[in-house]
């Protein structure tokens, strides 16, 4: 399993920035808040990014939700989000 876990608390601030790793995907991958839902978007998706995702998300004052989701990658250099 991939595990890309972003680091993010906008809580207190209005201002976000899309979170990236560049060791992770390199800067086809960011977090992005402004989707309905937010979620990670991966561009392009290449058949190497092909794996099992987890997403993990803390709340102020609610249970943690932990969720894993299968990338399967058909053909090349689409725009791939999930949530």
């Amino acid at each position: 399993m991939r595990d890309i876990t972003p680091s993010l608390d906008a809580r207190d601030s209005s201002v976000y920035e899309p979170w990236s790793d560049e060791n992770t995907l390199g800067t086809r991958a960011k977090f992005d808040l402004n989707l309905e839902p937010p979620g990670l978007v991966i561009d392009p998706a290449l058949p190497s990014d092909e794996n099992l995702y987890r997403c993990r998300v803390d709340f102020r004052s609610s249970p943690t939700r932990n969720s894993r989701v299968r990338l399967t990658v058909i053909g090349e250099g689409n725009e791939t989000s999930f949530t």
